[in-house]
């Protein structure tokens, strides 16, 4: 008798070395659909792209405002007799012209989706508001009355910072 053939299956060659590692990785920061959708500017981004963008133009005028009450020849006698005003004039017109000087430079980093972006915003939020917070408790020994409204508004722009370093959208948009 003769015996019948046993079937051999084909076990296909094994990939040369420079195959192995041509897959996606199962973990990578655009490799899935979802996180392609993420990349970009887009969702919340949107919001902060508006704001830093128009931030600087309307931080033109209290940067002019405060340089010329400090340099203007008409305010010079109202600044000489209140103590302790001329610094804080200098601290304003200081602060005015670094917050300007800033958000030209993040507005550069944002557009060009640099990768320091957020960290730099980040900063640029918490100095911000702290600063902000000094000028305004300052302020108040000249004018007990002042608004509180940048003050407020500057306190909620922190609720920024936990969507800067956490978001996903963020790591993906800001990369170069």
């Amino acid at each position: 008798m003769d015996a019948l053939p046993i079937p051999v299956p084909e076990i296909p060659p094994a990939p040369a070395s420079n195959q192995l590692h041509s897959e996606t990785p199962l973990f990578s920061a655009a490799g899935s659909s979802a996180d392609r959708e993420l990349t970009g500017i887009g969702g919340w981004l949107i919001l902060l792209a508006i704001n830093i963008t128009l931030a600087p133009f309307m931080g033109i005028p209290f940067t002019y405002a405060s340089l010329h009450v400090l340099f203007g020849g008409q305010f010079q006698d109202a600044i000489a007799a209140r103590p302790g005003l001329e610094p804080l004039i200098i601290f304003e017109a200081a602060t005015n012209v670094l917050f300007l000087a800033a958000l030209i430079g993040l507005n550069v980093l944002f557009y060009r989706k640099k990768k320091a972006f957020p960290i730099f915003m980040v900063t640029y939020i918490g100095v911000h508001a702290l600063l902000i917070a000094i000028d305004h408790f300052s302020a108040l020994r000249f004018y007990p009355l002042a608004s509180s409204t940048a003050l407020v508004r500057t306190f909620i722009s922190l609720a920024w910072i936990p969507y800067l370093l956490t978001s996903r959208r963020v790591q993906l948009t800001f990369v170069n």
